[in-house]
C-alpha cells in the first residue's frame, strides 16, 4: 500500500460480507484490504457480481438485512468502524463518509424539493439553520456546474436530466464537507460526454477539498484517466493492486490481463477479447485461484491452497501486489 499512515483516511483489513440465501451461505465479499489516503482516487474495478458495491455498502453499513460484516480492521481517521454503534454509523453517513449511488433517480426522493434534500443533511449533521443550509447549497450547486441553481432548489428530481440529478448528488456528498467520498458507478446511464464531464467534476472537487475518493466502476477507459491507485476484483476478493500506470502497463494477474484485451484498441478488424466460462459459485469458499477455471495460464498448483496478495514491485517503493503463483508480468 502507497498511503502514508499518518494522512490515511480509511484502512480496512480482511473485510468479509457473508449473504444468507436459500441455497446456504453465499461468501459474496472475502478478505479486502484497502488503504486509502486523503487527497487520493482509488478505483474498485472488476466485472459486474464480482462484489464491488456490496464492498461500498459495506464500508458504510448499509447492507441488506441477510447479509453480515467481519472486518479485523475498520478504520475511519482512525476510528475502529467494527465497534461503532448504529447511532455512530448514522451520524458518521453524510458528515465524515459519502456515498454516491449508481442512479440518482432511485436515490432522490420524488416528493422533496433539491433545495430540501440539500439541506436536509446539513441541519441532521449540526452544520447550521435552514438559511444557512440553502446558502451552502446554493454554493455547492454552482460549484458542481448545475446552471441556474436558484431556480434548481425548488425543483423536484423528475424536472432534472439525468446528468443534472447526478451533480446534484455529488453536491449533496459535499454539503457537511467528508473525508471520504464512495462513488458507486456514479456514471451508469449516462452518455460518454457527461460521464466524462463527470469523472472530472469529481476529480476536480476531490483536489479542492482535499477528499479521499473510492470509485467503483467497471469502465476501464474512466479508470485510466482518474486514478491514482487500482483494485481489481474478481469473485469477491483483490487479485491485483497497483498504481495506475503500473496496472496498465505492467498487468500482473490474468485476469487483469483478460480484462485489458477486452478493450476496444482500434485495431483493423475490430475484434474484441474476451473470457471464457463463468465466474464460480460462492456458496462455498474456492480453493486456491477462483479465476484458474477461465485461465489459460493455470497449473496444477493453482487449485490447491489460498494464494496470498504479493508484492511484485521491482524495488521501486510503490507497491504492486498480485494474487497468482506464475510471474506473467510483461
Amino acid at each position: 500500500m502507497t498511503a502514508a499512515v499518518e494522512t490515511s483516511v480509511l484502512s480496512v483489513r480482511d473485510l468479509r460480507v457473508d449473504v444468507a440465501v436459500p441455497m446456504g451461505t453465499l461468501h459474496a465479499v472475502r478478505g479486502i484490504d484497502l488503504e486509502l489516503a486523503r487527497g487520493e482516487t482509488l478505483c474498485l474495478v472488476g466485472e459486474s457480481g464480482c462484489g464491488k458495491s456490496l464492498t461500498a455498502l459495506a464500508l458504510m453499513d448499509l447492507l441488506p438485512s441477510k447479509a453480515t460484516r467481519r472486518a479485523s480492521r475498520l478504520d475511519f481517521v482512525g476510528e475502529d468502524l467494527t465497534r461503532a454503534s448504529r447511532r455512530r454509523m448514522a451520524d458518521l453517513r453524510g458528515a465524515g463518509v459519502a456515498m454516491i449511488f449508481q442512479e440518482p433517480m432511485t436515490s432522490l426522493n420524488p416528493v422533496l424539493t433539491i433545495g430540501a434534500q440539500l439541506a436536509a443533511p446539513y441541519i441532521r449533521h449540526g452544520k447550521g439553520n435552514r438559511a444557512a443550509a440553502r446558502d451552502r447549497a446554493l454554493e455547492l450547486l454552482e460549484r458542481v456546474g448545475v446552471p441556474g441553481a436558484a431556480t434548481r432548489l425548488n425543483q423536484y428530481p423528475h424536472e432534472l436530466s439525468g446528468g443534472l440529478r447526478q451533480r446534484v448528488m455529488i453536491a449533496m456528498t459535499l454539503m457537511c464537507q467528508p473525508a471520504l467520498i464512495i462513488a458507486d458507478e456514479p456514471t451508469t446511464a449516462l452518455d460518454v460526454t457527461i460521464q466524462a464531464q463527470l469523472l472530472k467534476l469529481l476529480a476536480d472537487l476531490r483536489r479542492d477539498f482535499d477528499l479521499a475518493l473510492l470509485l467503483i466502476t467497471h469502465d476501464l477507459g474512466l479508470v485510466a484517466r482518474f486514478a491514482d491507485r487500482v483494485a481489481v476484483m474478481y469473485a469477491g476478493e483483490i487479485v491485483e493492486q497497483a498504481a495506475t500506470a503500473d496496472l496498465f502497463t505492467k498487468p500482473a494477474h490474468p485476469y487483469t490481463q483478460a480484462l485489458l484485451e477486452c478493450l476496444p484498441t482500434g485495431d483493423a478488424d475490430g475484434t474484441l477479447g474476451t473470457i471464457p466460462g463463468v465466474v464460480p459459485s460462492l456458496l462455498s469458499e474456492p480453493s486456491g485461484c477462483a479465476f484458474r477455471d477461465r485461465c489459460r495460464h493455470a497449473v496444477d498448483g493453482c487449485g490447491r491452497a489460498a494464494i496470498p496478495l504479493t508484492d511484485v514491485a521491482n524495488g521501486d517503493g510503490v507497491a504492486h501486489l498480485n494474487r497468482c503463483l506464475l510471474d506473467l508480468s510483461p
